[in-house]
């Protein structure tokens, strides 16, 4: 079997080639023919250091240029594997498709639920084969692990265990990206929120200095802003824990998640923003709500 990997970048690197790579010194695979933009991205990944060692002898086909070139070359009912950025991952599937290939698809295996209806009619009428990828056997942590073995380095096993710890700069962290300057947003809000009115004052802020701040209409935009945001980071994180957590596994149950953050985020919002132009327009909207001792 003919294998066909589009996109040359870390996934490919990390996991997609190593695997094949071992399926080739098995040979369960014929040829590997590795497809990208940039002669510079095949270079770098012919000339890895780590994938040599591991697997001497090995080696890929290069193609540069577009995808749909390199799948007009392969036979039909052999394998294509899309590695490429996700928004990519719909056209490169249904050209992969009509060029009669089996599809192997790096997760997500689309971005809307439609796409991956399509993807499904048109892989049942064609009669071919249609998977997401996912796994961790040859991660460059575990060659990384089994070459420092075989250089003698950890000594001899007596008893083994593993583990999957996600990269501490895994997307240059999710932490990072909300919290730096050019990218701050609910974060920026919320610890300005505690300068001002928990610091400075040392916790004695008032109805009144609340006020006087937001006679400011600057200070009243970034507090607009800043609630907004917040409100959009609480709904998000709602629908995002409960599908990265398995609590809402199908997709219905992922759309109602969704719609449960949306919800969340514009409850949220609206009560925020009515508090604080309280503040300005004296106004009380939520008056009714107090209970009279």
């Amino acid at each position: 079997m003919r294998v066909t990997i589009l996109g040359g970048g870390m996934i490919t690197h990390d996991q997609i080639l190593p695997s094949f790579y071992h399926l080739q010194r098995l040979g369960l695979v014929d040829e590997i023919v590795v497809c990208a933009r940039h002669d510079r991205t095949l270079q770098a990944l012919a000339e890895s250091q780590l994938l040599q060692l591991a697997f001497p002898g090995q080696s890929f086909r290069s193609s540069i240029g577009a995808y749909r070139d390199a799948l007009a070359q392969t036979a039909p009912h052999n394998l294509a594997i899309i590695a490429l950025p996700d928004h990519l991952h719909f056209d490169a599937a249904m050209a992969a498709l009509e060029a009669g290939q089996h599809l192997l698809v790096v997760k997500p295996l689309v971005m809307k639920l439609e796409e991956a209806e399509t993807i499904e009619r048109d892989a049942l009428r064609r009669g071919l084969f249609v998977g997401v990828e996912y796994h961790k056997r040859f991660d460059d942590r575990s060659l990384l692990a089994r070459r420092k073995y075989c250089a003698g380095e950890f000594g001899e096993f007596r008893l083994g265990a593993a583990c999957l710890m996600e990269k501490w700069y895994y997307r240059h962290s999710n932490f990072q990206n909300w919290c730096t300057s050019e990218n701050s947003d609910a974060f920026a809000y919320i610890g300005w929120h505690l300068y001002t009115e928990r610091w400075i004052t040392h916790g004695r802020s008032t109805y009144a200095t609340v006020a006087a701040d937001m006679a400011n209409p600057w200070y009243l935009g970034f507090f607009v802003v800043g609630v907004l945001a917040s409100s959009f980071h609480l709904g998000v994180g709602i629908w995002n824990f409960l599908c990265k957590w398995g609590l809402a596994a199908t997709a219905r149950a992922q759309r109602v998640a969704g719609q449960l953050g949306v919800l969340v985020g514009c409850t949220f919002g609206l009560v925020g923003v009515l508090i604080i132009l309280s503040f300005r327009l004296d106004w009380h909207p939520f008056a009714w709500y107090v209970i009279s001792k």
